[in-house]
């Protein structure tokens, strides 16, 4: 395979069901997970997820916290988690490169400026969060998504370059959106066991403009929708009739 050429896998939500998933075929580079890898931060769940992990990317494995670890890992050293998950790249606000391909994870919500964290050269993001009104409303009609993530993106693509949001935490919003205004690809990966197919995808290194392109598999087509920002759901308010 061309180093330049990436097969990048994505997944969320697999709550202990790692084993479930139905991995593609394809060869793969990179395996991204989007945070919630157990079910309540469980030890024995994040080591059997990188004992898996083994089997599946060639080149490297890359995790964000979500909500169910979020208490465990923020209290444990970065020593437990590598002992713990050795196969493993924990991204907690950092940055990893892969043949100039820069990959920038946060955890469940951080707590600064999405401004001041995201790297300006970082072409896919992973966060375990969709962004606000991107595939965040749940079955009960409550907004889950990040306020802030959407400034930040903007603030710090000035160029346009492509780019990938990867994240989960919402089971119902499993898909694919493009904004243009970003040109960002925005993907829920929620994977839940293997209710849903994981997404792939392919990065392709443009020698022109000096960053990667990405591609999606054609039976990915009917999960991209475009522009499909929401507005906010207004619930109804009660009323309150006077005796």
């Amino acid at each position: 395979m061309n180093k330049r050429s990436l097969t990048i896998l994505l997944i969320a939500d697999t709550h202990g069901n790692h084993d479930r998933v139905q991995v593609p075929t394809e060869k793969i580079d990179v395996l991204i997970h989007a945070g919630d890898l157990s079910k309540m931060g469980k030890t024995e769940h994040l080591k059997s997820y990188d004992q898996w992990t083994t089997q599946i990317a060639t080149r490297c494995n890359l995790f964000v916290s979500g909500n169910h670890e979020k208490r465990k890992l923020r209290l444990k050293t970065r020593k437990w988690i590598k002992k713990t998950l050795p196969n493993n790249i924990f991204l907690r606000n950092d940055e990893y490169t892969i043949d100039d391909l820069v990959i920038w994870g946060s955890p469940y919500r951080p707590l600064k400026s999405y401004k001041k964290l995201i790297p300006k050269k970082a072409q896919i993001l992973v966060c375990h969060s969709p962004p606000y009104l991107y595939n965040d409303l749940t079955y009960n009609y409550k907004e889950r998504g990040l306020k802030g993530i959407y400034k930040g993106i903007e603030s710090n693509n000035i160029n346009k370059e492509p780019r990938i949001y990867v994240c989960g935490h919402v089971h119902e919003g499993y898909g694919i959106i493009y904004e243009p205004e970003l040109n960002c690809w925005i993907i829920n990966c929620c994977v839940v066991g293997n209710e849903r197919n994981p997404i792939y995808l392919k990065a392709i290194y443009n020698e022109e403009y000096n960053y990667y392109d990405f591609e999606f598999p054609e039976k990915f087509n009917s999960l991209i929708a475009e522009g499909e920002k929401r507005k906010p759901f207004k619930k109804k308010k009660k009323k309150f009739f006077k005796k």
